[in-house]
């Protein structure tokens, strides 16, 4: 007989449900790249609609785990956080592991700690600064994967955003949309994502033929607080501008609400983009343009990864960079009456 699941349900219907068999179940479930994608879909949808949970004790039992993946990341800032988790956690259930989470000041003390104690199997890491101690991780007994932000002498597979590709879209599509002065308001130099992304902005402007002034560009943290606080300062420095690119969704958001405090009209007085695609934009008014990070598609390559690398036993592991493109998501912030709206669609 199949295992049994809490539900009932054991791998055999689930097989059957799929049109699949046992093996293939097992291979999806343990994150095998051995499955073609439509056929892990409808395997996927087979666990979900039978509510089948692979036996996590008698799988770590057999195999001297834990059943449990580890993310580690310094904090929980914005929105962005909380979509990743919840997709980690998803992805992880569905192959039979819990999921701890870790928050810390020190995330990769956090990450020496779970390895060395044996807590988790393997960790995704989110990586706070470029100057980190990651090297420190190197040596670590248990695999780990890199999720959106990538130190230089961090030894492991990363999964990342294109966030030069992105910046360099949003910024164009502003200049593409009328704007000829496009401020940038950059994230913290020591977060690993703010180079990239200010990089791509100033590409842009080459791209449109539009000269840079530095007085356009002022530096924030990645909240909206700073957003705010660049907007005003922006004002105050008495350069005009018409358009701006904010490194992150957050940092936009205060800067239309320090716009609108000025009398200043979004869209029809200025311009505005972010970087993210988080959720609060879709309701901000009006609606922020940005470069949507594919959240799910990045966790479910992230753990995918480390999960092929637990069921493999392999404990060396090589930098590999796996770079996702972002989505820009084209909506009423940048977008004036008449004017062409991109693909695709805004949503």
């Amino acid at each position: 007989m199949g295992r049994r699941s809490p539900s009932g349900a054991n791998i055999g219907q689930v097989a059957a449900e799929a049109g699949v068999s046992a093996a293939t179940v097992s291979r999806v479930i343990t994150g095998a790249d051995r499955v073609a994608p439509e056929t892990a879909r409808r395997v996927r949808e087979a666990i979900r609609a039978l509510g089948y949970e692979p036996n996590r004790l008698a799988q770590g039992l057999r195999r001297r785990r834990t059943m449990t993946i580890g993310l580690v990341l310094s904090g929980f800032t914005n929105s962005f956080f909380f979509e990743l988790i919840a997709q980690t956690a998803e992805v992880g259930k569905e192959a039979g592991y819990s999921m701890l989470v870790s928050g810390d000041a020190d995330p990769e003390g956090e990450a020496l700690r779970l390895a060395g104690g044996r807590i988790v199997d393997g960790i995704v890491f989110v990586a706070a600064h470029g100057e980190s101690r990651a090297s420190r991780l190197n040596d670590l007994s248990i695999p780990i994967v890199c999720f959106d932000r990538a130190p230089a002498d961090l030894s492991c597979p990363v999964v990342q955003i294109d966030n030069e590709r992105g910046a360099r879209e949003v910024t164009r599509h502003l200049a593409d949309q009328g704007a000829r002065r496009i401020a940038h308001i950059a994230g913290p130099a020591e977060v690993l994502a703010s180079q990239p992304r200010r990089t791509g902005y100033r590409l842009a402007l080459e791209d449109a033929g539009i000269e840079r002034d530095p007085a356009l560009e002022v530096p924030g943290d990645f909240t909206e607080e700073a957003g705010y606080r660049a907007m005003y300062e922006l004002l105050g420095r008495g350069e005009p501008f018409d358009g701006v690119f904010a490194a992150n969704d957050l940092m936009a958001i205060g800067a239309m609400r320090a716009a609108a405090e000025s009398g200043i009209r979004v869209p029809d007085d200025l311009l505005v983009g972010g970087f993210d695609g988080i959720s609060s934009g879709r309701f901000t008014v009006p609606r922020l343009t940005t470069c949507a990070q594919p959240i799910s598609h990045m966790a479910r390559l992230a753990v995918a990864k480390l999960l092929r690398t637990i069921e493999s036993g392999e404990t060396a592991q090589h930098r590999e960079d796996i770079v996702v493109a972002g989505e820009l998501l084209v909506r009423e912030s940048s977008t004036r009456c008449g004017s062409p709206q991109d693909s695709p669609p805004a949503r």
